[in-house]
C-alpha cells in the first residue's frame, strides 16, 4: 500500500471523528483568518467547495451578507467525469456520481478556471512547501494546469485543519502547487 493512500485514510478518519460542533467552531476560525488575507479581500470571483466527509467548511463566507459584493462559485464535474468547471453558488444541490454535493445549474452558467480570482481548495493533506494531497481524482490539478510560467491566476489557497499538515509530500509531476494554506490557527504562504 502506498504512503499517500494510507495518509488519506488516516486523515479522513480524523476529519470524520470531529463532532459537528467542533467542525463548525474550527470552520468559523478558519473563515475569520481567511477574511484577513489581502488575496481574499481583493478577489471578486471566488470558488469554494461544498464540504464532504468532514472537510472544513467555507460556506460561512458564502452566506455572509457583508461579502455580498463578491461572486462565489462551486466546482462541478462534467457529466462525463473528465473536467471540472464552476457555477454560481446556490442553495439547491444534488449529489454527483461520487456522492459529493454540487449545485443545480443551467447550461451557460459555467465559469471557467481562468476567470476566477481565488480558489479555496479542499485537501486531505498539505506540507510546508505548498504541496497537497487531494481526494485522488486529479480534478483540481487538471483544472489549474494552465498556472505555469506567467499565468498565475487564480490564486490557489488550500483550506483545512491543522492536523492535516504532513512533514513532507512528494508531488507527482502533474500536481499543482498551492499559493497558501489557511487553517484555524495559521496561514502559510509559499
Amino acid at each position: 500500500m502506498n504512503s499517500q493512500a494510507s495518509e488519506r485514510r488516516r486523515i479522513r478518519k480524523l476529519r470524520r471523528e470531529l463532532s459537528p460542533r467542533q467542525r463548525k467552531a474550527l470552520s468559523r476560525k478558519m473563515c475569520t483568518r481567511l477574511r484577513k488575507l489581502p488575496e481574499f479581500n481583493h478577489s471578486r470571483s471566488i470558488a469554494a467547495y461544498i464540504p464532504f466527509g468532514g472537510e472544513i467548511d467555507p460556506s460561512l463566507l458564502i452566506k455572509n451578507p457583508a461579502l455580498s459584493s463578491k461572486r462565489f462559485f462551486h466546482p462541478i464535474i462534467d457529466r462525463m467525469g473528465h473536467r471540472m468547471f464552476f457555477v454560481p453558488a446556490k442553495e439547491r444541490v444534488r449529489k454527483n456520481r461520487f456522492g459529493i454535493h454540487e449545485p443545480l445549474f443551467s447550461n451557460g452558467s459555467q465559469h471557467f478556471a481562468r476567470k476566477l480570482d481565488l480558489v479555496l481548495m479542499p485537501l486531505v493533506a498539505f506540507d510546508k512547501n505548498g504541496h497537497r494531497i487531494g481526494a485522488g481524482g486529479g480534478y483540481y490539478d487538471h483544472c489549474f494546469q494552465h498556472r505555469t510560467g506567467f499565468h498565475h491566476k487564480p490564486v490557489l489557497v488550500g483550506i483545512g485543519y491543522d492536523f492535516q499538515e504532513l512533514p513532507s509530500i512528494t508531488p507527482n509531476p502533474w500536481d499543482v502547487k498551492l499559493d497558501a494554506v489557511v487553517t484555524p490557527t495559521r496561514t502559510l504562504f509559499f
